[in-house]
């Protein structure tokens, strides 16, 4: 169990499982106050020996906080305190980690009052998710634009290296987005942005193949686009966190293991790439 105070905050909490409702959570550096919490799927109440009422969260790994943002900026000023609030929760990602990011750490670094980040984000979760899904659209945008032209090229090795290259440029074009990549593998709450990103760009994949190769049945199609775009976004992860002069030999490592895997399945169901 991991508890979150509506303010952000993510202290650091130990929980002791008492039954199926009740938990005895102890608070560090808070170590004099034990607290009881009666919990139902989301909101917990919280009291301290001192009779304060607090509320909070709670997320079990399985439940996800939201993440709808409140408002979509419309003005200049607007825009640019959007995007100053999205700047620093990458900083703070790369600086101070997942667990210790909050919504009051943002405002603090920002220049802004809790309110005017509440205006566009609900909670860190909000905030994080859209940096995660402005990086995956940079991705897309990069895999889109080859497969304009690279699906039908007579080179699939180097093709494939081509599509590498693009999404890792767009990628290294984001601040942080080591970090950002990190957040969406290790949040409950963000897994679901990497996951739809992936099927979104496997189900444009599949759409493109069932017209190229109608005699391969759909489902068996399917799943090897899906395996297709995981290895991909798999090289990708990696380059981001790779040396530099190193970036050349693995992107033309990844494209060669593509184009083999897509060469041998074509070959399989007796057709031609």
């Amino acid at each position: 169990l991991s508890l979150e105070f509506i303010d952000g905050s993510n202290p650091s909490a130990i929980a002791q499982p008492v039954d199926r409702s009740k938990f005895v959570i102890i608070l560090r550096p808070i170590d004099t106050v034990a607290i009881t919490i009666v919990c139902d799927r989301v909101t917990v109440n919280i009291w301290s020996s001192r009779g304060a009422s607090l509320r909070g969260r709670a997320m079990s790994p399985t439940q996800t906080a939201t993440l709808d943002r409140r408002t979509a900026p419309s003005q200049e000023r607007a825009t640019r305190t959007h995007d100053r609030i999205l700047a620093v929760a990458a900083e703070l990602l790369a600086d101070v980690g997942l667990e210790r990011i909050s919504t009051n750490l943002i405002c603090a670094r920002a220049g802004l009052t809790p309110p005017a980040l509440y205006r566009y984000f609900p909670n860190k979760h909000a905030v994080l998710c859209a940096l995660g899904e402005r990086l995956m659209d940079a991705q897309n945008a990069a895999l889109q634009a080859w497969m304009s032209v690279g699906l039908d090229a007579p080179d699939m090795a180097e093709s494939f290296a081509g599509m590498l290259k693009g999404q890792v440029d767009a990628t290294a074009r984001q601040p942080h987005a080591e970090w950002i990549l990190r957040a969406l593998h290790a949040s409950p709450a963000l897994i679901a942005v990497r996951l739809q990103s992936h099927r979104s760009m496997s189900a444009i994949f599949e759409d493109w193949s069932v017209r190229r190769f109608p005699t391969i049945p759909r489902a068996g199609l399917a799943l090897h686009i899906r395996l297709m775009v995981e290895a991909g976004y798999a090289v990708i992860e990696l380059c981001a966190t790779a040396d530099p002069k190193c970036l050349p030999q693995w992107i033309a490592e990844g494209g060669a293991m593509m184009a083999a895997y897509h060469s041998e399945f074509l070959a399989r169901h007796g057709v031609k790439g």
